[in-house]
């Protein structure tokens, strides 16, 4: 019982700013994006408040690809912004806007070869058990899809 008292004690506080994003924290959320492919995101609060997101996409029970995204409040630009690193050595950067129960992400890509891409998303709240989420990118098409997550646990 003590132990369950100081868990919750010392247990990380969401960056109030970052309340939009709260309901993806402290759970795993998992979504096909192809048939037979399974991409599983799992949302932490870390010690400064903000979100981390560690997610991998699986084919057939085999590690396709994985990555990590971390999203903080920027006071600087009044905004909530996101770092994703994938797998491949590519990162992404960009920002986080809400508005009621969607999420607009919007960020510019670099492939570890160097190539920039442009890519947003938007992700759209159904309950508190699942959201949708849609990728749109111009320059980088085969990542165009959308995908309904569900949560784990």
């Amino acid at each position: 019982m003590i132990a369950l008292v100081l868990a919750a004690a010392t247990a990380p506080a969401l960056q109030p700013q970052l309340h939009p994003l709260g309901f993806l924290a402290g759970h795993c959320w998992q979504g096909q994006v192809a048939p037979g492919r399974i991409d599983r995101h799992c949302f932490a609060v870390l010690t400064d408040g903000s979100i981390r997101d560690r997610h991998l996409v699986s084919e057939g029970g085999r590690r396709v690809m994985g990555g990590e995204s971390v999203y903080r409040w920027d006071a600087r630009v009044g905004a909530i912004t996101f770092t994703y690193r994938d797998s491949f050595g590519g990162r992404l950067t960009g920002m986080v806007q809400s508005r009621g129960s969607l999420l607009g992400l919007a960020g510019h890509y670099i492939a570890s070869g160097g190539q920039r891409f442009t890519i947003t998303s938007r992700w759209a709240r159904i309950g508190d058990t699942a959201y949708r989420a849609e990728i749109r990118s111009a320059d980088l098409p085969q990542v165009n899809g959308t995908t309904v997550y569900r949560r784990l646990d």
